[in-house]
């Protein structure tokens, strides 16, 4: 069996974080788990960090509409989950951040199909005043 843990590297302003997501191709191991599961506060603490002057939104109704929440329903969300990916939009007048809030199997949990075991909450995050496209 291989590993299907792969780097990757996000950068906002000055902050950096390198962190393990799943590779789109391969299936989670047990101890791949294991990894997403401790990088998970750090990911959130980076998200924290360079999303604080944001709006923020869930994608809901699988991903075509979006509903503006607070921090602290991140937070909630946060809890209930059990690993974190991220990822980061931008052009020259627009930026938008995208934090994947997981539960079971990383290979099932991005769309439906792995529902109530596998799932994921996606929440976005961009400049004042503007929406979320991705």
């Amino acid at each position: 069996m291989v590993s299907g843990i792969v780097w990757r590297t996000v950068a906002v302003d000055e902050k950096m974080i390198n962190f393990p997501v799943v590779y789109e191709q391969l299936i989670a191991l047990s101890e791949d788990l294991e990894i997403l599961q401790v990088a998970k506060a750090s990911m959130l603490d980076f998200w924290n960090q360079v999303t604080r002057k944001m709006d923020l939104y869930l994608s809901v109704n699988n991903g075509r509409e979006f509903r503006q929440i607070e921090v602290w329903e991140v937070e909630a969300i946060a809890q209930r989950t059990e690993w974190a990916n991220m990822l980061k939009w931008e052009k020259s007048n627009f930026q938008e951040m995208l934090l994947q809030l997981g539960w079971g199997k990383p290979e099932l949990a991005a769309d439906r199909r792995g529902r109530p075991d596998s799932g994921s909450e996606y929440i976005h995050a961009v400049k004042p005043g503007q929406q979320p496209i991705c």
